[in-house]
């Protein structure tokens, strides 16, 4: 309500100072004018335009003074509460975009989930070498049992997850958001801590990395921050465009 009533004023206010400003023009101009000139005003005829001048500045201030009133009753009809809930609500929404699409800065309760390759000292003369590592899938499939489990925002060794991510694989390490990384992989998530270690804990994907003895910490987190996107979100979109069409091409 009172963000209604301030812009109103503004508006008013605004509406004022271009009454007055078109007022004082033209008393620049009435006093402006050469009385010595040839065809200039009188003195009786300046006092007349003058007289309209000011009338109409009146007339402007009663016609100011009328709307003003009209908009105050129009928004007390709508009731002060419904008016606040609505902006509330708009606020609201547009908060959430602005956290799905990774534009601000989420803090709050959640869960830290780091993984690590095997120890070396844990890799066996048979093993497989490849099932030892960490690889892309794993990291994704965490993060959609996140999702799933209610997440409001997710990093990954500090690359805030957007719904246009990307993670390779590539040797031994990861590219997330472009940007090449070392395990260990530090996964955090905002949400509820309860929810998103159940989700984690039930998860197929979590049964897989454990069988694999992959380097596994998962913690409850009182108080947690994760930072906006830091680089460009067109640019992430563009190349996703141009793989997609990349891909397209390549099927034909």
């Amino acid at each position: 309500m009172a963000k209604g009533k301030n812009g109103m004023k503004v508006i008013v206010a605004i509406m004022l100072c271009m009454s007055a400003v078109v007022v004082s023009v033209q008393v620049r101009q009435i006093f402006s004018k050469d009385p010595s000139a040839d065809g200039g005003d009188t003195s009786a005829e300046i006092e007349s335009q003058l007289a309209q001048v000011v009338e109409y500045n009146n007339n402007a201030r009663a016609e100011l003074d009328k709307l003003t009133k009209e908009y105050d009753a129009r928004i007390k009809s709508l009731g002060d509460n419904q008016i606040e809930t609505n902006i509330k609500d708009i606020y609201s929404k547009l908060d959430q975009v602005n956290i799905i699409a990774g534009l601000r800065d989420v803090s709050g309760s959640g869960i830290i989930f780091s993984i690590d390759d095997k120890s070396k000292d844990d890799v066996g003369i048979n093993d497989d070498p490849v099932s030892s590592i960490v690889h892309s899938y794993q990291v994704y499939r965490i993060i959609n049992e996140l999702k799933k489990a209610g997440a409001q925002a997710i990093s990954v060794n500090g690359e805030r997850m957007l719904p246009v991510s990307e993670i390779f694989c590539s040797g031994g390490t990861l590219k997330i958001n472009g940007n090449m990384y070392v395990p260990p992989y530090v996964i955090k998530a905002i949400g509820n801590p309860n929810e998103l270690y159940r989700g984690i804990t039930s998860s197929e994907i979590y049964s897989e990395i454990m069988y694999r003895k992959l380097n596994v910490s998962l913690t409850k987190e009182t108080e947690l921050v994760i930072s906006k996107y830091n680089g460009n979100i067109q640019t992430e979109i563009d190349r996703l465009t141009e793989q997609k069409s990349g891909e397209d091409g390549n099927e034909q």
